[in-house]
């Protein structure tokens, strides 16, 4: 991407970050390296997929903040009455995927004739030519999608579905989905679609019919990566609640919830039956999960299986050739 166009964004978007509170510093650091890496790439379209991502993404963190800042409470106490700058472990978690497939496109793309630097049509291209800049999409739309179906989703009037066992649970709790989250990663995920669909470097010879399939393609990688991380947020993230007050603790900074396990008995408990509790301020317990991955760790590991699925996948559905 040309540098007279991509430093003024940066800028932009790291001057709205620190205005805005969105990012702490060591975050604003992160995310300007991450642009950095992918104003390196030949094409637009990388830079301004991640600033598509930025943007809708915040902009929903901020939408009813305080409506949903009551629903939940932070890991060091209390709840907070705008949202907690993103940290730098929730930067890479979203983008460290993306990074290390733009520098492996770009890469590849580095002794590519003129004619070669488009994003050529499924039958004549190869794996890196197309299916890399295939999951660099399907990320970016699953990152979008997740973000802001969990944003989203925790306004939705009733209280959501957990996936693993379809019982109602408190909003905020991991794995769970709702109505209304599910239609918000769709947009999320179609945002991106349209973006791709209007923005990437088309060789000649794409026909209308296969770009509207790259943008289903795309939109439809954001729902699957949003149910992917609800998913693996219901097994093998823990979900911590406030005893006392119902609401779901969150981990600073994308991070583990902190507790131990304790052995008790009691009314209705038979001898020796496990409680989770915060320790000396007592009062959490474990609703669901394995305590195995911090959301940081969920949001890695959907975006890497998106990245590997959606190449996979793409393949059989464009019919490589």
């Amino acid at each position: 991407m040309q540098p007279l166009i991509s430093l003024p964004l940066t800028l932009l978007l790291i001057y709205r970050a620190h205005t805005r509170s969105s990012l702490t510093p060591l975050g604003i650091l992160l995310a300007g390296i991450t642009a950095l890496i992918h104003a390196l790439h030949p094409w637009s379209l990388p830079f301004l997929l991640l600033c598509t991502f930025y943007l809708l993404g915040t902009s929903s963190t901020k939408l009813h903040s305080s409506q949903k800042a009551s629903l939940t409470t932070l890991s060091s106490g209390g709840a907070p009455s705008t949202p907690p700058p993103r940290a730098a472990a929730q930067v890479l978690a979203n983008s460290a995927t993306a990074s290390a497939l733009v520098l492996w496109h770009a890469w590849a793309l580095r002794d590519a004739d003129a004619a070669e630097t488009c994003l050529p049509r499924p039958a004549t291209a190869t794996a890196t030519t197309f299916l890399v800049p295939l999951a660099i999409l399907a990320h970016y739309a699953a990152v979008t999608a997740d973000t802001l179906s969990s944003e989203l989703g925790m306004l939705s009037s009733g209280r959501p579905l957990l996936l693993t066992t379809l019982r109602r649970v408190a909003p905020g709790t991991n794995g769970a989905v709702s109505a209304l989250g599910l239609a918000a990663g769709g947009v999320g995920g179609a945002a991106i679609g349209l973006v791709a669909g209007v923005l990437a470097p088309f060789c000649q010879g794409w026909s209308v019919r296969e770009r509207a399939s790259l943008v289903g393609f795309v939109a439809a990688a954001g729902v699957a990566g949003t149910l992917l991380d609800s998913v693996l947020g219901a097994v093998a993230q823990a979900s911590v609640v406030d005893a006392r007050t119902g609401r779901v603790v969150e981990g600073e900074g994308g991070g583990k919830v902190a507790f131990k396990t304790v052995k008790a008995a009691g009314p209705g408990l038979g001898v020796g039956a496990e409680l989770q509790v915060e320790g000396e301020k007592g009062g959490r317990k474990v609703v669901a999960g394995r305590d195995l991955l911090s959301n940081n760790g969920v949001n890695f590991v959907m975006t890497l299986l998106v990245a590997v699925g959606s190449m996979g996948v793409g393949g059989w559905w464009f019919g490589l050739g």
